[in-house]
């Protein structure tokens, strides 16, 4: 497929470009939310397929602001008027690939076990495209079947919104000079 929206700058367009398979510590993702959540915009959402924008190293694939932009061809605008919610990868596991177990250790009050993955899913209008991808018991979580998977368990989706959270920068404002 190709992008057909003549607003998407040709460095966001996929192309021939290939898929990025590892991450870098201290690369932002960033993900588009409303004011009133830019604190922390995991806490109302399902965690099914989160969608983020990846920076690369040194804002090599994208910047902030370009995950405002629609791709979707059937809606009639160019950008969303929403805030940018900035995440930091802090840690990658040896492969330089974001995954995590949720719980960490086995506990025995918590019978089901997920996993959280980042992958680069460049979409042909946005190559920085990302999505954390959540597997409970082995199943993918999706938004068709969030209710009876993910969202009976309560404390794995919980774990997985406060790694969300610890993963947003949050910078201080001074209006010292």
């Amino acid at each position: 497929m190709q992008c057909n929206l003549e607003y998407i700058p040709v460095r966001l367009r996929t192309l021939d470009k290939a898929s990025l398979d590892t991450f870098s510590v201290g690369e932002n993702l960033y993900y588009r939310c409303k004011l009133d959540v830019l604190e922390n915009p995991y806490k109302g959402i399902s965690v099914a397929e989160v969608s983020h924008n990846r920076s690369g190293e040194n804002n090599s694939i994208s910047n902030a602001e370009d995950v405002l932009f629609n791709v979707v061809p059937e809606l009639d605008f160019e950008k969303h008027e929403l805030e940018i919610c900035v995440l930091e990868i802090k840690d990658l596991n040896p492969e330089s690939k974001y995954h995590k177990k949720f719980p960490p250790e086995p506990d025995p009050k918590i019978v089901a076990t997920a996993t959280m993955d980042l992958l680069h899913d460049p979409h042909p209008c946005m190559y920085p495209h990302s999505i954390f991808r959540v597997h409970l018991d082995g199943e993918l979580i999706t938004m068709d079947n969030y209710k009876t998977t993910l969202n009976k368990s309560p404390q794995i989706r919980s774990m997985i919104k406060q790694e969300l959270a610890k993963m947003i920068l949050r910078r201080e404002v001074s209006q010292e000079n």
